[in-house]
């Protein structure tokens, strides 16, 4: 579809409106959804710049190319987060990007998939977990 967490059971959009307390995702389309990040000064980038797989199961994904952090880093250099949706991202991320060390000003957290195959954990404990977005952009202030 071109869109990030476009599946209509990945709860990425209800819980980015939960913790900055916006409207539910079903009410608007993708660009709104877009900019209501934007106007919150968050920025959606996947770890993988292109990958294989047979299926939508992240366990599936082989031969990973990395996007070029180095360059968003370098020319971003007022980010101070970094999140991972759910465990596989960061392990991509750790395996084909980070070396311990390389971005000091950065913190890079892992939060709980919103893939509907993360079905174990409650949607109120994910948003416990995931206010750390705006925990982050409160610490550093208006941007």
């Amino acid at each position: 579809m071109g869109e990030y967490y476009a599946h209509k059971r990945n709860q990425f959009w209800d819980l980015v409106r939960t913790i900055f307390k916006g409207r539910p995702r079903s009410l608007e389309p993708y660009p709104q959804k877009v900019h209501f990040l934007q106007e919150r000064r968050v920025a959606l980038w996947d770890v993988l710049a292109e990958c294989a797989r047979a299926s939508s199961d992240d366990s599936k994904i082989r031969d990973g190319i990395p996007n070029d952090f180095k360059a968003l880093f370098d020319e971003y250099q007022n980010l101070r987060c970094v999140f991972f949706n759910g465990t596989k991202s960061e392990k991509l991320f750790e395996r084909l990007v980070k070396t311990d060390g390389r971005w000091p000003a950065l913190t890079f957290t892992r939060l709980p998939s919103s893939s509907p195959a993360n079905a174990s954990m409650s949607f109120d404990k994910k948003v416990e977990e995931w206010k750390a977005i705006r925990d982050c952009l409160d610490a550093i202030g208006p941007g």
